[in-house]
């Protein structure tokens, strides 16, 4: 799924088991104020099959917008080598975009755009 033009909001949602040639099974990449927000969902067991390509799970591109985690299960998303990669973050550091995790991101699996670590955050503010 790509989000490109709209707030979406995901609330106790399942992500199991899918496949993806890349992009993960959330792409969210806008450049006019997309939010996208995971309310006590779950993204588990998620693979891109494309060799070279990341975000098992959510891979946030280009945002000048929030993307959020609230209470949210990410767990087991992989890529082709088979590499825990749940989240991906390309914001670019002149963005204003942002991740929130609440109550905190996983321990693994979260790749940042060098540049960009201050983008993602652990707060519950938007929960």
């Amino acid at each position: 799924m790509v989000n490109e033009e709209s707030d979406i909001h995901y609330t106790r949602c399942s992500f199991l088991e899918n496949r993806a040639q890349d992009g993960g099974v959330v792409h969210v990449a806008d450049e006019d104020g997309t939010e996208a927000t995971f309310e006590k969902s779950q993204l588990v067991g998620n693979k891109v099959t494309r060799r070279g390509e990341v975000g098992g799970g959510v891979n946030v591109g280009n945002i000048y917008s929030k993307v959020v985690f609230c209470s949210t299960k990410v767990h087991r998303n992989t890529i082709s080598t088979g590499a825990e990669h749940h989240v991906v973050v390309e914001i670019l550091p002149e963005d204003d975009g942002s991740v929130d995790f609440c109550p905190s991101r996983p321990t693994g699996g979260i790749t940042v755009r060098p540049g960009s670590e201050s983008r993602v955050r652990d707060e519950c503010a938007s929960c």
